[in-house]
């Protein structure tokens, strides 16, 4: 028990920091240099994805044996995007 629930306080703060990423970059990109707001928003979500997929694979979730790290990452790109285009 006591190690879920570090797992879940780690990807609370993974969570987080990827949020903060994401928006913080959407506004600089926006309302700072004045670029589509889509192009902002989807600019922010990709380096929060990816700092979000290396900060999970590395802090958060241990490998899954069987499973390759590509398979991994195409499976965490596909529900991202999915996210991306509810938030788009």
């Amino acid at each position: 028990m006591q190690k879920l629930l570090a797992q879940i306080m780690k990807f609370g703060v993974v969570g987080v920091v990827a949020t903060v990423i994401d928006f913080g970059i959407m506004n600089l990109l926006h309302y700072g240099l004045g670029l589509n707001i889509l192009i902002a928003n989807t600019s922010g979500f990709i380096v929060s994805l990816i700092f979000n997929y290396v900060a999970s694979m590395k802090y958060v979730f241990a490998h899954k044996e069987g499973m390759s790290r590509r398979r991994e990452f195409i499976i965490f790109v596909v529900l991202s995007v999915i996210g991306l285009a509810l938030n788009d």
